[in-house]
């Protein structure tokens, strides 16, 4: 048994530790928090892959919200770079 704790990830950035579909429902489907998203309670024993178990537990919790542009315009910038890149080279490619 090993005990091991992530990063903050978001349903669309799940740390590949856990990113198995019956662990990522476990933890997204509330039963794991308290009110007010306080945590709360572990998992039951979740199996994947055979022979291998998880026991889940989220020590804290934030809300879905939407961060300030001043927090995200770098990263913004960075993905309108990568999606215009992206388009350039799928035009040189045909």
């Amino acid at each position: 048994m090993k005990a091991a704790q992530t990063g903050w990830f978001t349903r669309d950035s799940i740390t590949a530790a856990l990113n198995f579909k019956p662990v990522v429902q476990s933890i997204f489907n509330g039963s794991l928090l308290g009110d007010n998203g306080a945590p709360s309670n572990n998992s039951n024993v979740i199996t994947v892959e055979g022979d291998r178990a998880f026991v889940v537990s989220v020590t804290a919790h934030k809300a879905e919200g939407i961060e300030p542009f001043d927090q995200v315009k770098e990263r913004v910038a960075e993905r309108v770079k990568y999606n215009k890149a992206l388009e350039k080279a799928k035009l040189q490619g045909e």
